[in-house]
């Protein structure tokens, strides 16, 4: 769901991708190979393995955001494929976006987690994370 765009950079929420192959399909859903995308990604580790993002990551991911208990090791399996940074919050997370981003870039809200460590639902992860952006471009 398109959340804003502003000089420029879009803003999607994707809070609905509570797994790696909904984040996969999302990122598979951008047919441009070229770095446009910044990622927020995170939440409570389901345990999988987060390396089956790494090709699309590789070819279309300019920046990782990373928050939630699953940061520390979504940074350890990707490290090394685009800059990574890790937030307190998903505020935090939009600013440190909104920092990268370009013309032309997206900002995408695909956590490949669920929301329970820091939200009671998906649902209440993807409001917070529209209010934040709305914050953060006023």
């Amino acid at each position: 769901e398109l959340v804003a765009e502003n000089n420029g950079v879009k803003y999607i929420d994707d809070s609905k991708a509570t797994n790696v192959d909904s984040t996969l399909r999302a990122l598979q859903a951008f047919p441009k190979e070229e770095k446009r995308l910044i990622l927020i990604l995170g939440g409570k580790d389901k345990g999988g393995s987060y390396l089956p993002l790494k090709p699309e990551i590789e070819k279309k991911v300019k920046a990782l955001i990373l928050l939630g208990e699953a940061a520390g090791r979504i940074a350890a399996e990707l490290r090394g494929l685009c800059l990574i940074q890790k937030a307190k919050n998903l505020p935090e997370c939009v600013r440190s976006a909104k920092s990268l981003a370009a013309a032309g870039d997206v900002v995408l809200l695909s956590p490949a987690c669920s929301s329970f460590d820091l939200f009671k639902s998906y649902g209440e992860r993807g409001d917070t994370f529209k209010k934040a952006v709305l914050a953060a471009l006023s």
